[in-house]
């Protein structure tokens, strides 16, 4: 991948403050992982998309800005995402089970693919802009089959070696396998829309694709950074930082989600198995 060097180093300043925002609205902060008092949470997750929203309208009204509005918007999109499943999951109670993980997840992608779908079209631009469309299909259904296929099938190898799996012993079953893609297609479908396809074209229009893919994969592999499913956490932020770029390249080469959600999917196996494993 060829960057252009001075159109980074010229482009820096805008690419520090987008790093840093994204990381702030949609990065660790966001997720359950890190323990946050319930009121400040509460007033994080309703800050972040009234302060993006602010931001976008502003910026879309000013004529040297205007170029910045739509991340922005992004972002307002994404913080609106993560408040409606934080306000929806505040009802949900059940017990851990391999069926209640499974369906949470479910619930959680459409709770993050319907409003960005539906706000997208509320500021009058096209599913395009998002990569919902057919795009190269043949390439993306070869590429993310491909890679599904490799990561399922070295998935209980890969969960004992990587995701401390190694208590499995035989209880990975068939029993486990729907609920195994139940999970990681809904996960697979979240993510890449709520880290890719809502944000790559966005930064495309200021960045440029190489720099927009590096940007969105830096703020990706922030979410991982208190993981707890692996006893290599710094390594496997590093992995996601990768991965991250992979599905990002995915993305802007097929012109699609489908490719990038399958890839996706699949490296997301061995870590359901060890989640699974432990219940």
């Amino acid at each position: 991948m060829k960057i252009e060097v001075p159109n980074l180093i010229n482009k820096f300043p805008s690419f520090l403050l987008f790093l840093t925002y994204g990381i702030i609205a949609l990065g660790p902060l966001q997720w359950y992982n890190i323990p946050i008092p319930a009121d400040i949470r509460v007033i994080y997750k309703i800050s972040v998309p009234i302060v993006s929203l602010i931001f976008a309208i502003t910026m879309r009204r000013n004529s040297h800005f205007k170029q910045y509005w739509q991340i922005f918007y992004g972002f307002f999109i994404g913080g609106t995402a993560f408040l409606l499943q934080y306000l929806i999951f505040q009802f949900l109670t059940y017990p851990k089970t391999m069926e209640s993980i499974a369906f949470e997840k479910v619930i959680a992608a459409l709770l993050t693919i319907i409003p960005i779908i539906t706000l997208t079209k509320l500021s009058r631009d096209n599913l395009g802009s998002i990569y919902v469309k057919k795009g190269k299909l043949r390439w993306g259904l070869l590429f993310g089959i491909a890679f599904f296929t490799f990561f399922a099938a070295s998935a209980v190898p890969s969960a004992i070696s990587m995701f401390d799996g190694g208590s499995m012993g035989s209880k990975v079953t068939l029993e486990w396998v729907p609920w195994i893609f139940v999970f990681v297609f809904a996960n697979g479908l979240l993510e890449e829309f709520m880290y890719r396809a809502l944000f790559l074209k966005k930064f495309e229009a200021l960045f440029g694709a190489q720099i927009s893919n590096i940007l969105q994969a830096i703020i990706f592999c922030t979410i991982h950074l208190s993981v707890s499913y692996t006893p290599e956490p710094y390594l496997f932020v590093i992995l996601t930082f990768f991965l991250g770029l992979a599905w990002g390249y995915a993305m802007q080469r097929t012109d699609s989600l489908l490719g990038s959600v399958l890839f996706h999917a699949g490296t997301d196996i061995p870590i359901i198995i060890s989640i699974f494993s432990t219940l």
